[in-house]
């Protein structure tokens, strides 16, 4: 299919649904040479429809591979990628697609970033912070990766993330002495919620947080 037969598909089609689902068709069908060609024609169209129709379905925002074109689009203003397994995994954002991801410049319609379980280590979430169209992300869960204190404070410190208010960070391998990190940290802090359960923190590193001047406005959840 080219782009002209992917438009004229586009134009004709009455419901909601099946403009999406035209949409869909343009990355399983379009050669990729095209694809560019289409994306940018479709986006034109789709920014004349109106907001309930022009609003990215959930499924479109959910999953990994499938929240792609989404995103692409400029459309969503979440993004949801979670791996129930290791299998699921291999098609998540890990460390090598966060070297993709973070170059595409629709992500600065992007508000809420959630990658569960993905394997992302330090390198990957230190990608993600010197990513330069996350200017409005407000809240960003990366539970579950393998994360140690080196990734948290990439985050906390980027100059790109000057909008984020919510953290979390629970299941990473932060411990005590990322805790006192983190509680010295005071460079660009502004969170109103940070979350690191299961961290392998004790009293000790939980008494640093909460001491923090920096984190004296943010509700704090061990």
């Amino acid at each position: 299919m080219n782009v002209t037969e992917i438009l004229y598909k586009f134009d004709t089609c009455e419901t909601p649904e099946e403009k999406w689902e035209c949409v869909l068709a343009c990355f399983d069908t379009v050669a990729p040479s095209q694809q560019a060609q289409a994306i940018s024609a479709l986006s034109a169209r789709l920014n004349r429809l109106p907001d309930d129709i022009r609003r990215a379905p959930p499924r479109w925002v959910h999953g990994a591979i499938k929240g792609a074109p989404a995103y692409r689009l400029g459309l969503a203003r979440s993004i949801h990628v979670r791996a129930r397994d290791t299998r699921d995994r291999r098609n998540a954002i890990n460390d090598k697609k966060m070297q993709t991801f973070v170059t595409i410049a629709e992500l600065r319609s992007i508000q809420r970033l959630k990658l569960f379980f993905c394997g992302l280590s330090d390198y990957g979430v230190t990608l993600l912070a010197s990513c330069q169209y996350l200017s409005n992300l407000k809240f960003l869960n990366l539970v579950h990766n393998h994360l140690t204190h080196t990734g948290a404070l990439a985050i906390l410190k980027s100059r790109n993330l000057g909008q984020l208010s919510e953290l979390h960070l629970s299941r990473n391998h932060i411990g005590d002495y990322g805790a006192k990190q983190i509680a010295d940290c005071t460079k660009g802090v502004c969170l109103d919620v940070l979350a690191l359960r299961d961290c392998g923190l004790t009293s000790k590193g939980i008494h640093l947080l909460e001491q923090s001047p920096s984190l004296q406005d943010c509700s704090l959840y061990f």
